[in-house]
């Protein structure tokens, strides 16, 4: 039998280390990337709570919260509101999982949240059909999305927040991120505010509100 060199490492040996050296490695990667998962999502509910501090004031002094948010859109950029003219906030935070491929453009940095109003200046959703109005009167509420760990929009018509039309099926649906269905697994980050109670929406399984009539819109004084 052929004795292992004093100065060296058999062939067997050198296999052997790369083995355990790649199960290490195996073990190790995913529970670094969940760990920056559980950062960002800490992250952006740190930042639901900034921003609702803001939207807060703002309501206060306008009686009304600023129009919807899409960072590629340039007419909707009502979290900008929070920061111009009055600095109810420093500034507007980015959501910390915007970078990537989202909206089916390609995204080099970080975006800000989406939101949606429910009584925004001018009534900005007239222009998707559905006025925002409940029995003639504004619906004051906000919705707060984050993307999530699947860096996708999985929320649907949030331009519409929070009035989910008049068929059995509201066009507002809501789908909540739950780290048990996977750590990547579908869903946004919601943080709501104000009157939505009196919308009509889906939340994952949950239809809260009652179906509204199409209406001449009435606007706050």
């Amino acid at each position: 039998m052929r004795s292992k060199s004093s100065d060296g490492f058999t062939l067997i040996e050198i296999i052997l280390v790369i083995f355990l050296v790649s199960i290490l490695f195996a073990t190790s990667v995913p529970k670094f990337k969940n760990a920056g998962i559980a950062s960002k999502l800490t992250q952006t509910k740190r930042d639901h709570l900034y921003l609702e501090s803001g939207l807060q004031a703002y309501f206060s002094d306008w009686r009304g919260y600023p129009r919807q948010n899409d960072p590629n859109d340039p007419s909707q950029q009502g979290l900008k509101s929070l920061t111009f003219p009055i600095a109810y906030l420093a500034e507007v935070p980015k959501d910390p999982f915007s970078d990537s491929t989202v909206y089916g453009n390609p995204l080099s940095d970080l975006t800000e949240y989406e939101a949606g109003s429910g009584c925004p200046p001018g009534l900005a959703s007239i222009e998707f059909g559905w006025p925002n109005v409940n029995n003639g009167t504004c619906i004051h509420s906000y919705l707060l999305m984050g993307l999530g760990p699947n860096q996708s929009d999985d929320t649907l018509g949030n331009d519409f927040w929070p009035h989910g039309g008049n068929s059995a099926n509201p066009q507002v649906r809501l789908f909540s991120y739950s780290p048990t269905n996977g750590s990547e697994s579908r869903g946004d980050i919601y943080r709501m505010m104000g009157a939505f109670a009196q919308g009509y929406f889906q939340l994952d399984d949950e239809i809260i509100g009652q179906p509204q009539t199409k209406m001449v819109v009435k606007e706050d004084d």
